[in-house]
């Protein structure tokens, strides 16, 4: 045993932490040491496990918005961001695909998609509402052919005159030439 005053080892404190019964009333000498470490210990506990609880609670927070706020960023993300261009990204560039899964989800991996398949994917959305439009268009009136100017069918640019053409065209130049 130590001398009175002298603190205890921390062997020791445990020791007699162990050895009391339920009834005894340990003195502060003894138990001073071991109850501080418990305390500094279930303390430092209980803030680690506010902090993991806090980061936890953020990070559901930050992925429950994560649609909304893409949403506001990129007015056309759900036209983009299609299953069909998604997997046209997978089928023709599958190096850029597989480098968007390996980042971590969230924001920053879902702006590199978008911006990703705009860039490299054609807009299928776009593509059929131009095919729609283009039927609509030819399903209306046609204007009547105005003249243009332009000759067409027989003395479109490019036809080779026959020479019997050659000699009626001369022949008509020749009769409106005395008639003037």
């Amino acid at each position: 045993m130590q001398h009175k005053g002298a603190p205890l080892s921390q062997a020791e404190q445990e020791q007699i932490v162990a050895d009391l019964a339920d009834d005894d009333i340990p003195m502060g000498r003894d138990i001073k040491g071991y109850f501080a470490r418990i305390v500094e210990d279930t303390v430092e506990k209980r803030l680690a496990d506010r902090e993991k609880a806090r980061k936890e609670e953020e990070a559901r927070r930050a992925q429950q918005e994560l649609p909304t706020k893409l949403r506001q960023t990129h007015s056309d993300f759900d036209q983009v961001m299609t299953q069909e261009n998604v997997d046209y990204l997978e089928y023709h560039h599958p190096e850029l695909a597989q480098a968007i899964s390996y980042m971590p989800n969230g924001y920053d991996k879902w702006t590199n998609a978008y911006k990703l398949i705009k860039k490299m994917v054609p807009n299928a959305a776009s593509a059929a509402s131009d095919g729609r439009r283009a039927q609509q268009n030819l399903s209306k009136p046609q204007p009547g052919a105005a003249p243009t100017g332009q000759p067409s069918g027989e003395m479109a640019p490019g036809r080779r005159l026959s020479e019997a053409e050659k000699r009626a065209n001369y022949e008509r130049l020749m009769a409106l030439a005395k008639g003037v």
